[in-house]
């Protein structure tokens, strides 16, 4: 997901089990504030973080604990 009111580079880091599936509309929808996105992590769209670093996927969904969303390795 490409952020606003970010640059053009910057990409937001969000965890599948953070969006909702609104079948009727085809569309994902993310429950947070727009202030809660701001300061969300992201990496730059021409430098993706490596997707199998534990330590960078766990980074991102203790942003998200919030939403008491658990990891899906610790499940």
């Amino acid at each position: 997901m490409a952020a606003s009111s970010a640059s053009a580079t910057s990409w937001l880091a969000i965890p599948w089990q953070a969006l909702v599936l609104d079948t009727d509309r085809k569309r994902f929808v993310l429950d947070v504030s727009e202030e809660h996105l701001k300061v969300a992590p992201g990496f730059d769209k021409d430098h993706w973080p490596s997707m199998a670093d534990l330590q960078w996927a766990s980074s991102v969904l203790n942003y998200y604990r919030y939403y008491r969303m658990v990891p899906y390795w610790q499940r």
